[in-house]
């Protein structure tokens, strides 16, 4: 039992340390960070001799550690084809003879045009619902969400929601985690803004649980993004990469 005590711990500690040293994609505020340590503490005592049934329930432990791992695994994909991209990009832009510029990039729409279809889940729907600027995500207070997230300095976050139901009458597994999909939004058909890897619950890069006959849920995918950022926006368009596959679906 000791064992499985410090193993719970040490994953959580792990998680504090991965994502509370500077990583581009998934920063955590001191206040996530504390919220995580408590909850260490939390699972030590439950496993404290002194504090009651050694039967004890771990699958919040089990959860988190999960979600660290899927984190860990989604932002070395996304590293890599950043660096792809880039590259990509640098070659078609490169200058020619004359000494012009090919014109940027463009993403029409391309692959499956249905969310969930695109996401390999049967039985399922995904649809667009808009988006909202804010400094804080969750910021009413309301969430039951473990964790929330701000705005770093000088930014905002801009939060896409979808709604994800599942369409049948009986329960039914939804999990997108384990594919490690990635998400960005195209703005004005050219502009790509990288969606941020967030240990949000309702993420929806990480969504892998049973919903209820017709239940509906609502997840989101984040931005980070300069002030006024929606200001320029004339059309949006979802492009991800799952699976191997590409889409670009445009959101009305």
């Amino acid at each position: 039992m000791a064992k499985k005590f410090f193993s719970i711990f040490f994953i959580i500690i792990i998680a504090v340390s991965m994502f509370g040293c500077g990583d581009p994609e998934l920063n955590l505020t001191e206040e996530e960070e504390q919220k995580i340590v408590g909850y260490a503490a939390d699972v030590m005592l439950k496993y404290d001799s002194d504090h009651g049934s050694r039967l004890v329930d771990t699958s919040a432990a089990r959860e988190l550690d999960a979600r660290v791992e899927a984190l860990k695994e989604l932002n070395a994909q996304l590293a890599e084809q950043e660096a792809a991209e880039q590259e990509n990009e640098s070659s078609e832009n490169a200058s020619d003879g004359n000494g012009t510029k090919e014109p940027s990039q463009k993403y029409p729409p391309e692959g499956e045009q249905d969310i969930a279809a695109a996401l390999g889940l049967d039985g399922f729907s995904v649809s667009y619902r808009g988006y909202e600027v804010c400094r804080s995500y969750p910021y009413d207070g309301s969430s039951e969400e473990f964790f929330a997230m701000d705005a770093t300095a000088g930014k905002q976050l801009v939060v896409f929601h979808f709604d994800v139901a599942n369409m049948s009458d009986a329960e039914a597994q939804c999990d997108i985690l384990d594919s490690y999909p990635i998400f960005r939004i195209i703005v004005n058909d050219n502009d790509r803004v990288n969606a941020l890897t967030t240990m949000l619950e309702n993420d929806l890069s990480t969504v892998d649980d049973v919903f209820s006959p017709g239940e509906v849920r609502d997840t989101v995918v984040v931005l980070e993004t300069a002030p006024g950022f929606e200001s320029g926006i004339d059309s949006l368009s979802l492009l991800m990469k799952y699976n191997g596959n590409q889409s670009v679906i445009p959101l009305d």
